[in-house]
């Protein structure tokens, strides 16, 4: 299993997110761009899935057809 290294304010919202999930079937987190999501996302991931050897169902939203517009 690889590990990841997140910086302080990822720990602090991984803490976050454990935490939602105790009261919580599903949680939304939003960070500014370029914080680290995708690692926070592959770090909870990662970690809930050894634990509990689970499947783990991600949604995003992408607004492609409207940034294509001319």
């Amino acid at each position: 299993m690889k590990f990841f290294h997140l910086y302080d304010y990822q720990q602090d919202m991984k803490g976050r997110i454990k935490e939602a999930f105790r009261s919580h079937q599903s949680v939304m987190i939003q960070m500014p761009i370029g914080t680290g999501k995708t690692y926070l996302l592959a770090a909870v991931v990662s970690e809930y899935i050894a634990r509990n050897q689970g499947r783990v169902w991600i949604l995003a939203h992408l607004l492609w057809p409207v940034l294509t517009r001319p």
